[in-house]
């Protein structure tokens, strides 16, 4: 029992921060739209797109390539490890960051029309900070300092949130809510890097550099074909919509990816083991049966963000953005696909290289770019939404292909199937029906998906129980 508490203390932190940090995410969705106009909001959304791909490159995967290099050194050597890629994110804090604001405003407009350069330029000075803030939080981590973590993890997203209302409710708009934000960025950055001069000190070493490209590099390929099936195409809405339909297109995005906030507490119990548990009797059984019940919390989240989302959108929201609910039942097919590849991703990274995932993600990038470059001209939001989801199947697909060897894992497709109809049908339905009858309907669809979760574990428990009793009679037979 003390083992079992000591695990909870150390892990409570972790998943403080996940928790304040996805719950700042959801208040920031009501502060934003009730103080931005859709046509603002959209030319905001596309703004962040461009500050997401940039933050991708500069923060070169900072925390996978500390926990990775510092792995193979250790005590010392991981601490000369942390001051060199201390360094050399600074490095490519003020060379690229410095770059990027002087390319912004010769290459903003030529990018798209709608993209401000003042805005990116702002937006791009906190993507540069970005290595600096996520490598020394990674080095908190690997220290097992967990409250420390939290402490800045927490203050930094409260402080967000706080200078984020400030500056909406003093009228400065998109452009004092990207302000706001970099210079909390940069509070935390120079406090972080701080900290981590006096840990680690600074220094810059050409082979820590190059290693850490090596292994990085993929990292942050991988990360950008993500990037294609996610806010990427905003690039090619813009132009092709009113500006508008991207605020009421982002909007819904945001809303239906809380759908993942039911099935997170399950991933981080089941992720770091699930490889090994591979390894182990009856292994592959047994990670069918994880997956379904993670299946199961995941439609019962799509589920409960569709029934009560129009109370969102009815109490909390501006009525300006009530189109966005129109996009919503899509749009959670699109987190529900990505979330149900995470869960049957396993035989891609039971290798020894993290090549396949990156050969899949890739895969699925390259089918829903072609599909935005195709669908978006003739259908607007609604091509973008097919080819999102045509790149999120084909992950799928290729995922499941390739793990039959790895990890044949005899997933309970039929009960996973069952699942994704009721839950499908209850999450179209909702439109339809009156407050009452749309409780009424997910409390019965909650309640058949988790029957359909539990069937299977419940009728091998049942088989497992009867064998055991025939062998039990037949040994009391064979007995003199």
């Amino acid at each position: 029992m003390r083992a079992v508490i000591g695990h909870l203390g150390w892990f409570a932190p972790y998943a403080a921060s996940i928790a304040l940090t996805k719950g700042m995410a959801l208040v920031s969705i009501p502060l934003v739209t009730s103080q931005l106009a859709p046509d603002d909001y959209g030319r905001l959304e596309l703004v962040l797109s461009f500050v997401e791909l940039a933050g991708l490159a500069l923060s070169f995967a900072a925390a996978d390539v500390l926990y990775r290099l510092a792995a193979d050194r250790g005590g010392a050597d991981a601490r000369a490890c942390a001051r060199d890629l201390t360094g050399l994110a600074l490095s490519l804090a003020l060379g690229m960051g410095l770059l990027l604001q002087a390319l912004v405003y010769v290459f903003a407009h030529r990018i798209s029309p709608l993209a401000d350069p003042a805005l990116l330029a702002i937006g791009l000075a906190s993507a540069s900070l970005s290595g600096l803030i996520e490598l020394p939080l990674a080095w908190l981590r690997w220290q097992g300092r967990a409250n420390l973590f939290l402490c800045f993890v927490g203050a930094r997203s409260l402080l967000q949130i706080a200078v984020m209302w400030l500056m909406l409710d003093a009228g400065y708009g998109a452009w004092g809510l990207l302000l706001g934000n970099a210079c909390v960025d940069a509070a935390a950055a120079a406090l972080l890097v701080a900290l981590q001069w006096r840990e680690t000190g600074i220094g810059v070493n050409a082979g820590t550099a190059r290693r850490a490209f090596r292994y990085g590099g993929p990292l942050v390929l991988g990360g950008f074909s993500m990037f294609a099936l996610g806010a990427c195409d905003r690039w090619f809405l813009a132009g092709a919509v009113p500006v508008g339909e991207i605020a009421f297109y982002a909007l819904a995005g945001k809303i239906a990816w809380a759908v993942s906030l039911a099935v997170q507490p399950f991933g981080l119990w089941w992720y770091p083991r699930r490889l090994r548990v591979l390894q182990e009797e009856n292994g592959f059984a047994r990670s069918a049966d994880a997956v379904l019940a993670g299946f199961g919390f995941l439609l019962c989240g799509a589920v409960g963000v569709a029934m009560l989302a129009p109370f969102a959108f009815e109490w909390v929201l501006p009525p300006a953005y009530a189109p966005a609910l129109a996009l919503l039942p899509a749009l959670i097919a699109v987190a529900v696909l990505h979330e149900t590849c995470s869960l049957m991703n396993v035989g891609a990274f039971a290798g020894s290289t993290g090549v396949p995932p990156l050969v899949v993600n890739t895969i699925g990038a390259v089918v829903a770019v072609v599909g935005y470059i195709v669908l978006v001209p003739a259908h607007g939001v609604a091509g973008a939404i097919a080819a999102t989801i045509a790149g999120h199947l084909a992950r799928l697909i290729c995922f499941i292909w390739h793990g039959r060897a790895r990890a044949p894992i005899p997933y309970r497709a039929p009960a996973m199937l069952a699942m994704g109809a009721v839950a499908a049908a209850a999450v179209a339905s909702f439109a339809e029906l009156a407050p009452l009858a749309r409780m009424g309907m997910g409390a019965c669809a909650l309640l058949a998906i988790g029957a359909l979760a539990a069937s299977p574990m419940l009728m091998r428990h049942i088989r497992d129980r009867a064998l055991l009793r025939t062998q039990a009679a037949v040994a009391g037979k064979d007995c003199p």
